[in-house]
């Protein structure tokens, strides 16, 4: 049974659109709607005409300036390395007096730009600089954990070796010597380390070596004979010669050098009280003490490379 008419067909032929306020409410710009009402001139769609009108003329200036501007300066949509041997990076500024403007970044901009994007964390600034983690405290802490953690994700990249019961010892000591210590080192040469952190990194480290080893502390075996088997060294040795060689780097320099200006300046004022921190130059005259060097030995370069090199490779 048909419940159709005889004039639905044309009907749906013939059906008028729907008028602006009805099409503006079902929209996603339904505020439309309060301006195409037939009531009189009220209070409400006053304040939408005035909003839509208010909105559309700053769209129309903005997208206007930007062609201006888009206009009036050069750009440059492709790097070409032939002509543009120089890379300038844009520096936008908000200020009372500037108010907004482009301009390049300048040696000042990144001086000043490290403390806005250093991580806050409480009364201390974590920056990073070089891939190192510099502390506003001047302690290391932070770059010693992330050094650990950088040893871990090498190891397991090779996990797959240094676990393999086919190979021997000695090459998982010369894997784990070759690709996970670097990333443990990284950075360190200018760091002065105290006897905590560096019982974290040999921690580490043995961890390491006893899973490459399948070993584990039930089985009682002294952490000498682990690195005996495995042909490694102890790391804080590795760490003393990385430290005395940069050391003998810069002090190979001309006097007139930055890095070792830095190392004989006295900063203004007094210490505070109690345990003095300790300075990078206190940890290179302990080191020196212990492989007997004075200062005038790494004038020699072939010298001091013989005093302050370890057993371990």
């Amino acid at each position: 049974m048909d419940l159709r008419g005889e004039n639905d067909d044309d009907n749906v032929d013939c059906e008028r659109p729907a008028p602006i306020e009805v099409f503006a409410s079902r929209s996603t710009l339904h505020g439309i709607a309060h301006m195409f009402t037939y009531e009189r001139l009220c209070v409400r769609r006053c304040l939408w005409i005035i909003f839509f009108a208010g909105s559309l003329s700053f769209l129309v200036f903005v997208c206007a300036d930007r062609v201006r501007f888009y206009l009036q300066y050069p750009h440059v949509t492709k790097l070409d390395e032939i002509s543009t041997p120089l890379m300038t990076f844009p520096a936008v500024t908000f200020c009372n007096l500037n108010s907004f403007r482009f301009s390049r970044v300048t040696r000042n901009d990144l001086y000043h730009a490290g403390e806005l994007l250093a991580l806050l964390n409480g009364s201390l600034i974590y920056n990073k600089y070089l891939r190192s983690t510099v502390q506003s405290n001047g302690e290391c802490g932070k770059e010693v954990k992330k050094r650990v953690q950088a040893g871990w994700n090498g190891w397991r990249k090779v996990w797959g070796v240094l676990c393999d019961r086919k190979i021997s010892a000695r090459i998982k000591g010369k894997v784990y010597s070759t690709v996970v210590r670097p990333a443990m080192l990284y950075g360190l040469e200018t760091v002065s380390l105290r006897k905590r952190q560096e019982s974290e990194l040999e921690v580490a480290e043995l961890k390491m070596l006893r899973f490459s080893l399948e070993v584990t502390r039930l089985d009682r075996i002294r952490n000498e004979y682990i690195r005996g088997t495995a042909h490694v060294g102890r790391l804080r040795d590795k760490v003393r010669e990385a430290g005395l060689r940069w050391f003998g780097h810069v002090q190979r320099r001309e006097s007139e050098y930055i890095g070792r200006r830095m190392l004989d300046m006295e900063l203004p004022g007094r210490r505070q009280r109690g345990r003095p921190k300790r300075r990078y130059m206190d940890g290179i005259n302990e080191d020196m003490k212990l492989v007997g060097a004075r200062v005038e030995d790494a004038e020699d370069r072939d010298r001091w490379r013989e005093m302050i090199r370890c057993d371990d490779p």
